[in-house]
């Protein structure tokens, strides 16, 4: 669709456990041990399935560490370029 600006980010394996493992065990009650086993058995299987893929479809991917202000400024020079003409969204990758 025109205007669609596709952007992906994913953090590393190591941080997305990380994160899981904290959310789980805090808000689920759930053991580490729990969270690392379902994490490899079907988290990550699926993610290098349904997510890592997507990246080839991006506009713009941003590399992990990423902050608010990082991916504003990135969004409005991808922005900024397509409106001058520099590139096209048929060519950027």
């Amino acid at each position: 669709r025109a205007g669609l600006l596709k952007m992906f980010r994913s953090p590393p394996t190591e941080v997305r456990l990380e994160r899981r493992i904290a959310r789980d065990s805090i808000e689920r009650g759930r053991s580490e041990a729990s969270v690392r086993t379902q994490f490899d058995s079907s988290v990550q299987p699926m993610h290098a399935a349904m997510v890592d893929p997507s990246e080839s479809h991006a506009d713009l991917v941003m590399s992990y560490p990423f902050t608010v202000e990082d991916g504003v400024g990135e969004v409005a020079d991808l922005l900024r370029r397509y409106h001058l003409g520099d590139i096209s969204r048929a060519t950027h990758q």
